[in-house]
């Protein structure tokens, strides 16, 4: 899962992906616990996909453009890592689980994005990526409760 800091702003969260409106499901399930204003949002790599591919029947949804560092094929899928500045967590959560397995503090986070393999993607350019925000998952930073399960 891509982990990224979030602001609660009124009815968003907001994050270096973007503006993500709250859908009523994560409004829902927020409500039921105490909510902090910021937040880390977790999106899955599966839940997002190139922006050209996306038809209007899948509604509206919050995109981000950057360029790819580095571009996976596997043969139904892609797999495209983005380096984001500004994305870097601060959980003690997530500090062990990258402590545990040799990660490295670098100011900056990797984002992992499952893509179509008809998307026609390069590494080096930038890539408009789309994902629903009913997919992601908000945590609360300090305990790592998800406040939307």
């Amino acid at each position: 899962m891509n982990f990224v800091p979030g602001t609660i702003a009124d009815d968003a969260i907001d994050t270096v992906l973007g503006r993500i409106p709250l859908s009523d499901r994560i409004r829902t399930a927020m409500n039921t616990h105490e909510v902090p204003r910021e937040v880390i949002v977790g999106v899955r790599p599966e839940a997002f996909e190139d922006a050209a591919l996306v038809d209007a029947s899948r509604g509206s949804g919050v995109t981000f453009t950057a360029p790819v560092d580095i571009l996976e094929s596997m043969g139904s899928v892609k797999y495209a890592y983005f380096s984001l500045e500004n994305a870097r967590v601060d959980s003690e959560h997530l500090a062990e689980i990258e402590r545990d397995t040799g990660g490295e503090e670098i100011g900056e986070a990797q984002i992992v994005t499952e893509l179509d393999a008809r998307s026609r993607v390069r590494e080096g350019q930038n890539l408009e990526v789309w994902f629903d925000p009913d997919s992601i998952d908000v945590f609360e930073p300090h305990s790592g409760a998800n406040l939307t399960a």
